[in-house]
């Protein structure tokens, strides 16, 4: 249950949210994968709508299922995606090329 309408309903209620909206939010994710004996330093494969949109903003594009299809999103882009989508308002979040 850490989708990502989900996580946004429950704990980002700013525009932007706040710096404690933020950590509940980071507070939350941790929680549920805790009991989860996950590796590092694996490659993890994604689909569907999240996977697909920070593709497509991560190549700057409108959505396009042949460009996102196999894409590469190294950590550090996704902090810094991660980061970006945090600090914007839903207006300036809506405004962003390859925002769905």
């Amino acid at each position: 249950p850490i989708g990502a309408v989900r996580l946004t309903e429950r704990h980002l209620g700013g525009d932007p949210p706040s710096a404690a909206q933020r950590a509940a939010l980071t507070a939350a994710i941790d929680a549920a994968l805790a009991p989860l004996d996950l590796p590092r330093g694996v490659t993890l494969v994604a689909s569907a709508g999240t996977a697909t949109t920070l593709a497509a903003l991560d190549l700057g594009i409108p959505y396009d299922p042949e460009r996102v299809h196999g894409h590469t999103l190294a950590p550090a882009r996704l902090a810094a995606l991660t980061e970006r989508l945090l600090a914007a308002t839903v207006a300036e979040r809506r405004a962003m090329v390859g925002m769905q």
